[in-house]
């Protein structure tokens, strides 16, 4: 997974713009499993595998201002 983000920043110093990108390629994966699918008498409830995905591409902008 690929993020980033870019800066503007002034001369003067005082704030600061940004606007910053995760998971810029918008990549599918998995961050966790559980597998339900056994049977009763091998620890399985439910039949069936529960997953869950990772956030999909996410962007943001921020401002900073210096006093």
């Amino acid at each position: 997974m690929v993020n980033g983000s870019i800066a503007w920043l002034p001369d003067s110093g005082n704030y600061e713009l940004r606007v910053s990108v995760d998971n810029i390629f918008d990549e599918e994966y998995l961050v966790q499993t559980f597998d339900l699918s056994g049977t009763l008498d091998q620890g399985g409830f439910f039949g069936m595998i529960e997953q869950y995905y990772g956030r999909p591409r996410t962007w943001r902008v921020s401002a900073r201002y210096k006093f």
